[in-house]
Parts: C-alpha cells; sequence; structure tokens
C-alpha cells in the first residue's frame, strides 16, 4: 500500500483509522497488492459493479451479489500474479489446510456474532448506537431492528438503508448502507434463526457453530509432528 504503480497514479494509499467501513477500501487496495487493476480500465470488466471498482459507490439490491465480490477480470489477474509465484509457496501460504479453513469459517459469520448496535460501534466508534425508526424519516419497523433483524441487506430501492447508526461526531444518524454477512434478516416478512444475509441477500442457511469432531481430528492430522 505504500508502493507507487501505474494503478495507483503515482500516489501513496494511508488507512488513519479503523472501523468497520473501511474493510471494503482494505479489501480493494489488498487486490492492488495482488496484481489487479480496476475494472473497466483495460480490460472488458464493468465498471461500479465489483470491488475494484474505479471509485466508491454504495450497495443496492441491483449489486448485492457483486458489491463486496471480484469480477472476473480481476480473478484473472490474481490468477497470472499467483502463477508467478513458486508452488512450495503457494502451497504452504496461500491454500491453508481444509480442516483449518472448515475450523475457522464455523467460529460465525461477522454479522452473526455482532448485533446491530456492534455493528455500528464498529463503523461509528464506541459511542456510537443504533438510530430508531422515530431519528430516521423512513426506516425500518423497530419491531425487527430491536429483535436484530433487517429487512433488506442492503440500500433498498427507495434509498432506505437496513438501519441507522448515531454518529457521535455530528450527532446525526448515518446509514448502513450494507449489514455484515450472517445479520438476521426477514423472507415474507417472517423472523427465522436460519434467515441470514449473504452476499447481500437475505437466504434461508443453516451455520454451524462449532468445528465438528472429524475437523478436530483433521486439523490434529495436519499439525507438524515433532520428533
Amino acid at each position: 500500500m505504500c508502493r507507487r504503480s501505474k494503478f495507483t497514479n503515482g500516489e501513496h494509499v494511508s488507512i488513519n483509522k479503523l472501523t468497520a467501513d473501511i474493510v471494503p477500501t482494505m479489501a480493494h487496495e489488498l487486490g492492488h497488492a495482488f496484481g489487479m487493476g480496476h475494472d473497466g480500465i483495460s480490460n472488458p470488466c464493468q465498471n461500479f459493479t465489483f470491488l475494484m471498482a474505479n471509485g466508491g459507490f454504495d450497495a443496492t439490491m441491483g449489486n448485492a451479489a457483486t458489491y463486496r465480490a471480484f469480477s472476473d477480470c480481476s480473478s484473472k489477474y490474481l490468477q497470472d500474479y499467483t502463477n508467478g509465484i513458486g508452488d512450495d509457496f503457494r502451497a504452504t501460504c496461500l491454500m491453508p489446510p481444509t480442516a483449518t479453513f472448515n475450523a475457522s469459517s464455523c467460529l460465525g459469520f461477522p454479522g452473526q456474532i455482532k448485533t446491530l448496535d456492534q455493528q455500528c460501534k464498529l463503523a461509528f466508534g464506541a459511542r456510537s448506537t443504533r438510530c430508531t425508526p422515530e431519528d430516521v424519516k423512513g426506516a425500518q419497523n423497530e419491531s425487527f431492528l430491536k429483535n436484530g433483524y433487517v429487512v433488506h441487506c442492503v440500500m433498498d430501492n427507495d434509498k432506505i438503508s437496513p438501519f441507522y447508526c448515531m454518529d457521535p461526531k455530528t450527532k446525526k444518524c448515518s446509514a448502513i448502507p450494507d449489514v455484515m454477512m450472517g445479520t438476521r434478516c426477514l423472507i415474507n416478512g417472517e423472523m427465522n434463526q436460519n434467515n441470514r444475509c449473504y452476499q447481500g441477500v437475505c437466504k434461508s442457511v443453516k451455520l454451524c457453530d462449532a468445528p465438528t469432531t472429524s475437523d478436530r481430528r483433521l486439523q490434529r492430522e495436519e499439525q507438524p509432528q515433532t520428533p
């Protein structure tokens, strides 16, 4: 992130705060570090659709499936980059063992662990709290929000965000345009523990709570043996 390249126009990048809303920026800049260029520039991929867009844009119901995803062009850039790395390094550094990956994913999606209030604190600081619909005109029904459910996982077609947070600096409610993956959501107006935001869309998914016995056994088998 401190190296000049043809993708940064000779400029350096610096992040001086660590809140949840800069995660996409970090992922975007890491994409550059792995050789990815901007979509729509010297490649056929559409701009303002995927993570490597040439500029910022909000999540909407129209781009929910791609807003946090890399395009085919980004995948090709990454493939070209990794093909230039030695096989030994690629196998030991870039690709964790299957059991390790499964055990990590079973710890839970961020939204499965973080409440809406906690998501506010990550985005706007420790003193931030979730705003109620009384604070924001057109906001979602409080009866759902107080139970941790959102009506939409991303900003809807009427530009209403999933929920809003009180920004301690401005003393105003600011939008959360897309919630963390794993956040509870409504399907046909019903609250169900299996209804979770996944890649910007509310789906019924069964989430594991902990690694299975077989996962733990595979992890032990993959640990290096000491002489």
